[in-house]
């Protein structure tokens, strides 16, 4: 364990780790070490008159799951991008709880999306199988899009730690700072969704505040994923993000595709 930190288990590098926990640690040795040795007066050294303060700790692990999600919950709102970037380990279970309930707020949105009010207005002259039909059919879809979802995300950890982690990126860490940029996020979809009630044009404009703020906060942990955990310069850290974000999208669509044409290959034959 001499290589690596006995906080959150990543290698050193020159001794020292980047994670909150060694910092905190090292600040308030740090803080001893000065405080003990001072001039005659009590002033310690090097300091004019002021203590030293110590490194604010931004962890919210309290070793209760409840507690945990609520407090990350609150900080990936108002300071989303420096809390999924320090994001600890052991704050990763939260984190899925972020993802998770996003995912159910998606097929919430996407059940809205599915039913316009043409197909409300036809279902009174229509037959109990069809209604029946196109009850199944947006429960599938809602369904479907938040599965998909999760599993977008999913292939985006994984391609960004085949491009740029040099198997040096902690691939679930990562997962859990991604996991966590879905807080402020999912608060515009929840407007979103109330919006809805009110005008098309709020479900709109939510809707696309959710996605772009989704998309910044994903670029901007990745970039950083890549010059702290994979110690990449910042020119070929940004070159490798912008890729990573490009590929994700053209994987995932082609492995859809894959998926669709077999099982329709399957249902021809």
């Amino acid at each position: 364990m001499g290589n690596f930190c006995k906080y959150c288990g990543k290698p050193l590098t020159d001794g020292k780790c980047t994670c909150d926990q060694f910092i905190q640690a090292e600040g308030s040795a740090s803080t001893v070490a000065v405080t003990g040795s001072t001039q005659d007066n009590g002033i310690p050294n090097g300091f004019a008159g002021a203590a030293p303060v110590p490194p604010v700790d931004r962890s919210v692990v309290t070793g209760n799951l409840g507690t945990d999600f609520i407090n990350l919950f609150i900080r990936s709102i108002t300071d989303p991008f420096d809390t999924a970037a320090t994001v600890p380990e052991n704050n990763l279970k939260a984190a899925g709880i972020i993802k998770d309930i996003f995912a159910a707020v998606i097929i919430l949105l996407v059940w809205i999306a599915t039913k316009p009010n043409s197909i409300v207005s036809g279902l009174t002259s229509m037959s109990k199988d069809a209604q029946l039909g196109l009850l199944i059919g947006r429960i599938f879809a809602a369904v479907m899009t938040g599965l998909l979802f999760i599993f977008y995300y999913w292939c985006f950890s994984q391609i960004v730690y085949l491009i740029g982690g040099n198997k040096t990126i902690n691939r679930k860490l990562f997962m859990g700072r991604i996991n966590t940029c879905m807080g402020l996020p999912m608060v515009l979809a929840v407007l979103a969704f109330v919006g809805s009630v009110f005008s098309p044009k709020l479900l709109n404009l939510f809707l696309t505040l959710m996605f772009v703020t989704l998309n910044a906060l994903t670029i901007l942990t990745t970039y950083y994923t890549m010059t702290v955990d994979g110690k990449l310069d910042r020119d070929k850290a940004g070159l490798k993000t912008m890729f990573s974000c490009v590929i994700t999208p053209v994987v995932f669509v082609l492995v859809i595709a894959l998926v669709v044409m077999l099982l329709t290959s399957g249902i021809s034959n």
